[in-house]
């Protein structure tokens, strides 16, 4: 790699970092989020963690 590479990187790489840190305190704070999933979504992630902790042998 040249010299630019790596500057542009690290500078990608801090770019990154101070926007989601941005994003992160642009939202309330977790006790003010009153959404509530649908249940066909809940029924759906609920699957997809079974299916996962099977394939990973974690059940």
């Amino acid at each position: 790699m040249i010299l630019n590479e790596v500057l542009t990187e690290e500078l990608l790489q801090q770019a990154a970092a101070e926007l989601a840190t941005a994003l992160i305190d642009s939202l309330p704070p977790p006790n003010e989020c009153h959404h509530k999933f649908s249940d066909g979504f809940e029924e759906k992630i609920l699957v997809l963690i079974c299916s996962l902790s099977k394939a990973l042998g974690l059940r």
